[in-house]
């Protein structure tokens, strides 16, 4: 019996360190968010060559605030700041996406066959468009393209992985704690706008 009492107790504090961890990795996110300005944020995705309109729309994002407990976290610049990263160290797969992109709209708009062509290129153009991305960013240009959307999918992955782990940990840490935690919906702030 001794055995499983000494593993239970084992899983007990991997469980608080894993708690801890994530509570430190979120309180450095948390600091470097506060230390980022919306400004350094617009400019960093304009010199990447976002176009100034998606940069409006996810400057919008910038203000999303989320109550947990006693603090109060920035999840709107901490994404912010995370999708600045993911372009920065992907320029052309982004790129080949949005290429992609626009292929698959220009073909959903042609007359008469648009409704039904545009779903199928979409299909095969924004994951050809990563792949080709992905070889560029990776210098891999001579892999097959199916090992390259895989890559490049498993890139994305990581990004939402990244994005909802930093964000999530941090809530289910704070709400798994025995002190009172305050649940306030996704609100704007009123401190900074753009």
């Amino acid at each position: 019996m001794q055995p499983a009492n000494e593993n239970a107790a084992t899983r007990t504090e991997r469980i608080a360190n894993m708690k801890s961890a994530e509570s430190i990795e979120l309180a450095l996110l948390e600091a470097e968010a506060r230390r980022t300005t919306s400004h350094d944020i617009y400019e960093r995705l304009l010199h990447l060559g976002v176009p100034p309109e998606i940069v409006y729309r996810l400057s919008r994002l910038w203000r999303f605030v989320r109550r947990v407990g006693e603090r109060i976290i920035s999840v709107g610049k901490i994404l912010l700041i995370k999708i600045a990263e993911f372009v920065e160290q992907n320029p052309a797969l982004c790129a080949g996406v949005a290429i992609g992109a626009a292929l698959s709209f220009w073909a959903a708009h042609l007359p008469i066959i648009g409704p039904l062509v545009g779903p199928l290129t979409a299909f095969v153009t924004i994951p050809l468009g990563a792949a080709t991305g992905y070889a560029i960013d990776a210098s891999k240009v001579g892999d097959p393209a199916f090992a390259n959307v895989i890559r490049a999918a498993r890139k994305f992955f990581a990004l939402l992985v990244d994005l909802l782990g930093a964000v999530i940990k941090g809530f289910c840490s704070n709400l798994d704690s025995e002190s009172s935690v305050v649940q306030a919906p996704l609100r704007m702030a009123d401190s900074e706008a753009l």
